[in-house]
């Protein structure tokens, strides 16, 4: 997904940020580690305190890193452990995650968005089967 706005950055002129997650969707095992990268581009400077939200009701403890800027993009990860996907699939299914900065003199929010599909080991073929 891609969200773009024109607005100015730290008091520059009009451009245009854009923040991508690719895949948009992504099914996953909890038995595994799984990486969100979220690409922060045409940035005049690095981003810090890159947000990151999820649709779950699990208090939102994760530990992502905002990344270093290289040119004018940066990638920020939010990295998973099996564990953290566990307590997920706990929660629900599914869960969508968000990475957003706000920029320029208006204070616009660009974001991305994955949701990730949870499967347990042991799941019926049938129900990941039928996921995809």
């Amino acid at each position: 997904a891609v969200v773009s706005t024109q607005s100015g950055h730290y008091g520059r002129g009009p451009s245009l940020t854009a923040a991508t997650i690719t895949p948009t969707t992504a099914n996953v095992f909890t038995m595994d580690t799984h990486s969100i990268n979220c690409v922060l581009s045409d940035l005049p400077a690095q981003v810090t305190g890159v947000q990151w939200t999820t649709s779950s009701n699990t208090g939102n403890v994760y530990s992502p890193q905002d990344g270093t800027i290289s040119g004018t993009s940066q990638t920020s990860t939010l990295s998973l452990s099996s564990a953290q996907l566990a307590n997920l699939k706990i929660a629900g299914d599914s869960s969508t995650f968000t990475c957003q900065i706000v920029v320029g003199l208006q204070k616009t929010a660009v974001s991305a968005s994955q949701t990730i599909t949870l499967f347990k080991p042991g799941e019926s073929w049938k129900n990941i089967l039928m996921s995809f």
